[in-house]
């Protein structure tokens, strides 16, 4: 996901994963609990896979030696 620079990006993020409306969101919580939940949400992520090696000689391989 791309996006969420601005408390503008924030809020509307908030809104749609909770349903809250925009003065839930102001004036319902705190904003710190908002911010700390969203930032220990589960998310996905299309980082490459690390290699698993054996031994020295998988070693080695995995760094073309």
């Amino acid at each position: 996901m791309v996006g969420l620079h601005s408390p503008f990006g924030m809020i509307g993020h908030i809104k749609r994963e909770r349903g809250y409306t925009h003065d839930q969101v102001l004036w319902g919580e705190s904003w710190l609990n908002l911010l700390m939940e969203n930032a220990d949400a589960p998310r996905y992520s299309k980082k490459e896979q690390i290699p698993v090696v054996d031994g020295a000689g998988g070693l080695k391989e995995a760094l073309g030696r």
